[in-house]
């Protein structure tokens, strides 16, 4: 879960992230992964590495298409 989790998708928003995405720092080479969250929720809010910013721009609802291997709506995973 993310963030943005229930939030409608929008264009604006999603457009204002990637700015502040293009325009924000990015870590030096040798920067150790930080994964930073929440602190009310304990969502995730963005990983950050040596030339990496990961961050979600707008999460879909729960829906079996939509499902992961961590999410609440599992689908079997072969081994």
């Amino acid at each position: 879960m993310t963030v943005v989790r229930g939030l409608p998708f929008d264009p604006s928003r999603a457009l204002e992230a990637i700015a502040a995405l293009l325009t924000g720092p990015v870590p030096s080479p040798g920067s150790p992964t930080v994964v930073d969250s929440d602190p009310q929720t304990g969502e995730w809010v963005a990983t950050r590495a040596a030339g990496f910013v990961l961050a979600p721009l707008w999460e879909g609802p729960d829906s079996p298409a939509c499902a992961t291997r961590n999410g609440p709506s599992r689908l079997p995973v072969e081994p």
